[in-house]
């Protein structure tokens, strides 16, 4: 009889809105189900992201060799954009294995490529070193774009991707969210 007594009151909490403990529990495993879901779509977005970032710095650094780093002068605003990298971020040359990122660029056998660099530049023209110069900051933006990169936006990252645009470079769907073209949501990870 008390058993049906205290069913009673527990009927008419579920009828005025309350929850069983049975429903609590099953709300609190579907929420927890639905958290990991998110969890793991969210893990599956970043992995995929960050090959799509992998797989643009192969295109993007294979651009930077064979259009602008082999050319015999440099390429339109250039010059300012060195300038203007240089002054907003006068420790851009020093940054950490930049003299890899260079090396690979150029074609130099050393990690270490600044006496190489200096030989390259005492025998070039003014236009050549120019372009000497332009690889040397290049180089040195190019070894802050790690795998994500879409992610962590490196200074001026942006302003790096636009001015590849601008030399005739077309930006892969995640290098855009650097540039602030797409979202990460709008990227395709399929």
């Amino acid at each position: 009889m008390e058993a049906a007594h205290a069913a009673a009151p527990e009927a008419r909490e579920t009828a005025e809105g309350e929850l069983t403990d049975e429903e609590r529990a099953a709300e609190a495993a579907r929420r927890q189900r639905e958290r990991e879901a998110k969890d793991k779509q969210e893990r599956r977005r970043v992995r995929e992201l960050n090959k799509q970032a992998e797989s643009a710095t192969t295109v993007r650094r294979e651009f930077l060799r064979t259009s602008l780093l082999a050319r015999k002068t440099p390429p339109g605003a250039a010059a300012a954009y060195v300038a203007a990298t240089i002054a907003q971020d006068p420790h851009l040359l020093t940054e950490h294995k930049a003299g890899e990122v260079l090396a690979e660029l150029m074609g130099l056998p050393s990690v270490y490529p600044g006496k190489d660099m200096a030989a390259l530049a005492a025998k070039a023209t003014e236009a050549r070193a120019q372009v000497l110069t332009l690889a040397l900051v290049l180089a040195a933006q190019e070894c802050r774009m790690v795998k994500d990169v879409w992610r962590s936006k490196p200074r001026n990252a942006d302003r790096y991707l636009s001015f590849l645009m601008g030399q005739g470079y077309t930006l892969a769907a995640v290098e855009e969210i650097i540039t602030g073209q797409l979202t990460i949501d709008e990227v395709a990870i399929d």
